[in-house]
């Protein structure tokens, strides 16, 4: 992982910010999801290997990892060696001890992986996925308010793009990852004024509070300026995402 300094250690990437944050930062987080199912990408497939650790008997990862067009939403319940793998509740037979199989035409657009672990029956609940179309948190600081009107957009450009089968597209993702973004802006502002969120020293309390607006402002920035020249494009996929964009 990188460190936040540069000159050989006499300054910071971000000099006149009072947090400092860098892409690697995120290296951490990136390889916990990468230790417990091992996801191995290959061109005749993806190959899963599980690797919970024996103290943890249930598991869900309530986002999904894409493999291709498909979207995979993983749990697994249970310890030891893979006994059982069903898909969207349906048994799926390929799969050993070790590792499960997907082959890219083998998978629905949404696939829900169970993944039963020394024997254990189906866990009682599955991964819930976070609502596409579900509107940001009201809140009435006012920092938030054009942020969830801008945020309201997103929401409907991407129920358009899911409503013209374009919910698995980059420019749905990116949408998703907005909406999101400017979901849990909202949800810190609901767990700091509750008193459930500590406070940071006051420019810090104010650094991180922008941080969560401007991340979110410029997750939308950047796919206006990804879409908007799609009306003229010539690409009949990009025409649909531009017709999605501007409805």
């Amino acid at each position: 992982m990188d460190n936040n300094l540069t000159d050989f250690g006499n300054g910071f990437y971000q000099p006149d910010l009072p947090i400092n944050i860098v892409y690697d930062t995120f290296a951490v987080p990136a390889a916990l999801i990468r230790g417990l199912f091992e996801y191995l990408y290959r061109a005749d497939g993806l190959t899963i290997l599980p690797h919970i650790p024996p103290g943890i008997t249930e598991l869900e990862q309530a986002f999904p990892v894409r493999f291709g067009a498909s979207r995979l939403y993983l749990s697994a319940v249970g310890s030891g060696p893979v006994t059982g793998v069903r898909v969207n509740g349906k048994p799926w037979k390929w799969f050993n001890g070790n590792s499960i199989t997907f082959a890219p035409e083998s998978l629905p657009a949404e696939a829900r992986v169970e993944i039963l672990l020394g024997g254990a029956r189906r866990a009682k609940r599955t991964a819930a996925r976070a609502g596409a179309g579900a509107d940001a948190t009201p809140a009435g600081h006012e920092e938030l308010q054009a942020l969830n009107a801008r945020a309201q957009r997103m929401i409907e450009f991407h129920r358009h793009l899911v409503a013209a089968g374009l919910g698995s597209s980059y420019e749905a993702a990116h949408a998703q990852v907005a909406i999101d973004m400017v979901r849990a802006a909202n949800e810190r502002f609901v767990l700091r004024d509750s008193g459930k969120l500590k406070p940071l020293p006051d420019v810090s309390q104010r650094a991180a509070d922008k941080l969560y607006v401007d991340v979110s402002n410029r997750l939308m920035d950047g796919l206006e300026r990804a879409v908007r020249p799609y009306e003229k494009s010539t690409n009949a996929r990009q025409k649909r995402v531009h017709e999605a964009f501007v409805k």
